[in-house]
């Protein structure tokens, strides 16, 4: 079970690494959980379902005041506090 381990996460963890240099630590956590949850979890993933509710989380452990609402693009009400 740990060689298993080490010939799929290790590669995984290689490649996120080197994908992700000039990103902070959040974010290379952050890029290296959704590329492992999207891929390599057992049944399939709604990515964009993953990310909208990362979000959320984040948000509603920051304060009661934050909230996250899905609006256009560059829409700069999407996030409010």
């Amino acid at each position: 079970m740990k060689r298993l381990f080490f010939i799929i996460f290790l590669p995984v963890i290689a490649v996120g690494a080197m994908w992700s240099q000039g990103q902070s630590e959040g974010m290379r956590k952050l890029s290296l959980a959704d590329f492992a949850i999207t891929n390599l979890y057992v049944d399939e993933v709604d990515e964009n379902k993953l990310v909208e509710d990362a979000i959320r989380g984040m948000l509603d452990k920051l304060d009661p005041h934050s909230t996250y609402s899905r609006g256009d693009p560059g829409d700069e009400r999407a996030f409010t506090g």
